[in-house]
């Protein structure tokens, strides 16, 4: 069976070599792709939310490499399908935007189910290195839907004023991730569960681990925006 989140990569591409092919064709008088792609792309999403729900199973790096990096049961089952529904609801309304603005840019359909993908990765992460490498794509993606409007000084500054206050976020929660690993010499959860609850931790390590913890804590709101930006 197919995975779902390898799906989903390769039918991301392939929109974007349909769009880029298509869009700059003389021969068919440079057409209006985005209700092409916006179709082609909500019936990708829909796929991919039947092959989750059909059981394929998680083709990742965790199966390459045996690091068991990734881990799936009911609960990511049911919190893949979330970002997947929301992602169709938001193909399906661009169509009436796209119109209202005559905005023609086949591009921002397709960078829609992109950071999708990034989320189905990070919600079966069982590690913390995985689960960083799936937030920032997911990130990256966002800065350029910002950045979208290429015509638009509002766009521009939206797009820049992201990717400036992105980063800072991205580097506190990778130094919360490393403090982590240098106070306790492991990534993976459960391992980091067995070291917090089975030992006493006192002094250096024990601050250490509580800035770790914390620095992560601090750049998941500032990801989930829930630090106004």
């Amino acid at each position: 069976a197919v995975s779902p989140e390898i799906f989903l990569i390769n039918a991301t591409f392939i929109l974007l070599t349909h769009g880029v092919v298509f869009s700059t064709s003389k021969k068919d008088d440079y057409p209006p792709l985005v209700s092409n792609v916006g179709w082609l792309g909500l019936l990708s999403v829909l796929i991919t939310l039947l092959l989750l729900a059909a059981g394929a199973p998680l083709l990742t790096i965790a199966h390459l490499f045996r690091n068991n990096l990734f881990r799936r049961d009911n609960s990511t089952y049911f919190c893949q399908i979330l970002p997947l529904l929301s992602t169709a609801g938001t193909i399906s309304m661009c169509f009436d935007s796209s119109e209202q603005e005559r905005f023609d840019a086949f591009e921002s359909i397709v960078l829609i189910p992109l950071p999708t993908r990034s989320m189905l990765f990070m919600i079966p992460a069982h590690d913390s290195i995985a689960m960083y490498l799936a937030i920032e794509p997911q990130s990256l993606c966002f800065y350029v839907i910002a950045a979208s409007k290429r015509k638009s000084e509002f766009s521009t500054e939206a797009g820049s004023k992201y990717l400036i206050l992105g980063a800072f976020p991205s580097g506190i929660l990778l130094f919360g991730c490393s403090m982590i690993y240098g106070s306790t010499g492991a990534t993976h959860f459960d391992q980091l569960a067995k070291i917090l609850t089975g030992y006493e931790i006192t002094g250096a390590r024990s601050s250490g681990i509580f800035l770790g913890i914390l620095s992560i804590a601090v750049g998941s709101l500032f990801k989930i925006t829930a630090v106004p930006l």
